[in-house]
């Protein structure tokens, strides 16, 4: 389904899920602006996983029988099992697929080596390993520290584009939040690791980081784009960078 149809699609679903309520008396359940809901219901642009999430909350009185899940699955922010590479739905050769399968393992092998170099006490965490839901799982101080690769491929030649990264980050926006738990995206793209650093995409209550690995395959640097608690900040620890990587 093209985007013109998804949107078509999405402003009849939002419908339905407003019932009998005004555009207002909706607003005011969900925390979403009148002016939002009513551009999405007259079908002027695609509605983003933040909102999909605030509308379709149970607190939020959703009617229609609409579901999280099942509007996510229409916008196009949820994978299908098929056709997951790499957290990405692509068509790709075995050239392709051997490229990202190979970095997939040497990003587990900086990453392990970085939290080595940092000192951390872990292990990992082979229960929520065995989920497949992200690439590797340690447990540090009773923190369960949640890695999810974000692969820029030669073998494709092209960026993530704006695009594919809301649509990747909408992943984590269904996450319930968890003082317990850090999640880092780790990244070789650097407009991926710059965009998610200088944009606020998500409204997203939990530790979330960005880890950005450089073309000699070294750790230059982790930035946090979201706390738990931006008060008291409960994660002290980072990974750390190598000492010789350089600026791109």
């Amino acid at each position: 389904m093209d985007k013109k149809g998804r949107i078509e699609e999405l402003s009849a679903m939002i419908i339905r899920l407003k019932g009998d309520r005004s555009i207002r008396q909706m607003s005011r359940d969900t925390d979403v602006s009148a002016s939002c809901i009513s551009a999405l219901i007259k079908g002027k642009h695609l509605v983003s996983p933040e909102i999909i999430v605030k509308i379709t909350d149970p607190k939020s009185n959703p009617q229609g029988g609409i579901t999280l899940e099942r509007m996510m699955r229409m916008a196009g922010f949820q994978r299908s099992e098929e056709s997951k590479v790499n957290g990405r739905e692509e068509s790709l050769n075995n050239q392709q697929f051997n490229s990202l399968k190979k970095q997939t393992k040497e990003f587990t092998g900086i990453i392990i080596s970085g939290l080595i170099e940092s000192d951390n006490l872990f292990n990992l965490n082979k229960k929520e390993l065995d989920k497949k839901e992200f690439d590797l799982v340690v447990e540090v101080n009773g923190q369960n520290w949640y890695f999810d690769y974000w692969i820029y491929s030669e073998e494709k030649s092209d960026s993530f584009n704006k695009a594919d990264i809301c649509k990747r980050i909408g992943r984590l926006a269904l996450m319930k939040p968890d003082e317990n738990r850090k999640i880092s995206i780790v990244t070789n793209d650097y407009f991926t690791a710059n965009y998610l650093l200088n944009n606020s995409l998500i409204s997203y209550k939990g530790d979330l980081s960005i880890i950005f690995i450089n073309k000699k395959n070294e750790i230059q640097g982790e930035g946090y784009i979201s706390f738990y608690d931006k008060e008291h900040k409960k994660t002290q620890y980072k990974i750390k960078n190598n000492k010789r990587a350089k600026e791109k």
